[in-house]
């Protein structure tokens, strides 16, 4: 009887006996409390100010701004990441990559608009809003004669790293911009189903995950348990990845990590970036 009681608490409230209600009280708060201090091992507190001008440093923004403006920015910075690599970034006409981006239903819009509906509408299939996203960009930039050259890697960069700075800033806004985080959390509820940025820090870290589809450059595999210093370099650049490279990665992924893919992306990334610091300083 008391296991039950447990098992649905606080769904079932228990009126007799008297210690058995007050056990389950205690337990709960116990439980409570014990949660609390298990997230404070993780919490930091930072001055207002400091907050504001690292995020501004970064952004451009502060969180207490108006949050179609502060979407805005992150778009653009994602935009950044996704394009200041490889072919767009080498080949792409400047004036005819900015009115693919800026002109009349351009690139930007319709990535502002697919984050604005998955703020505002119910019950989206995450999985189908972001394949149609990157198929919407990728399109564009082909109507606009980017063909080859702007392709679904660098659709999947820009809405990931649009999603990536949106968790972040979401992650640092409670008790400090009641606002933003009111709006950000609507598009962080798919948080747990959003998708990594790829990029060649990341693909190193999966080169180590076994069973996770890699395209290797010209078809020609290699030995993936060999200790290779920048797996990477045998993996064709994400800039050049198409649709059916992703999704076999992001399937393979999934089948084998069940976990939260955001937080693994997080400690992985970082780990993976402070290697290549220190081997790029030791071969200075």
């Amino acid at each position: 009887m008391e296991q039950f009681a447990l098992n649905f608490a606080p769904d079932v409230m228990v009126l007799r006996p008297e210690r058995l209600r007050k056990k389950i009280v205690e337990k709960l708060k116990n439980a409570v409390e014990a949660y609390e201090e298990s997230n404070m091992e993780n919490t930091i507190t930072i001055n207002k100010i400091t907050l504001d001008s690292l995020i501004f440093f970064y952004f451009g923004f502060t969180l207490d701004e108006d949050f179609d403006y502060i979407l805005n920015r992150i778009v653009e910075k994602a935009y950044g990441d996704a394009t200041n690599q490889g072919a767009f970034n080498t080949k792409a006409d400047s004036g005819k990559a900015q009115m693919a981006k800026y002109g009349e239903n351009g690139s930007l819009s319709i990535m502002i608009e697919r984050l604005q509906i998955l703020k505002n509408e119910n019950r989206i299939k995450f999985d189908e809003w972001h394949s149609e996203t990157c198929d919407q960009l990728v399109k564009k930039y082909e109507e606009n004669g980017f063909k080859k050259i702007f392709n679904y890697g660098n659709a999947q960069k820009w809405v990931n790293m649009s999603l990536k700075y949106i968790y972040l800033l979401n992650g640092i806004s409670k008790n400090y911009a009641e606002a933003f985080l009111e709006e950000t959390s609507k598009i962080c509820r798919y948080s747990k189903e959003f998708h990594i940025p790829i990029d060649s820090y990341i693909i190193d870290e999966l080169w180590r995950v076994e069973g996770v589809k890699l395209p290797f450059k010209g078809g020609v595999e290699k030995d993936r348990t060999y200790p290779y210093v920048t797996p990477s370099e045998y993996i064709e650049g994400w800039s050049n990845w198409h649709d059916k490279d992703y999704n076999e990665m992001r399937k393979s992924l999934c089948d084998r990590k069940k976990d939260d893919h955001m937080k693994w992306e997080s400690e992985h990334w970082i780990k993976r970036a402070k290697e290549r610091k220190r081997k790029n300083n030791k071969n200075k």
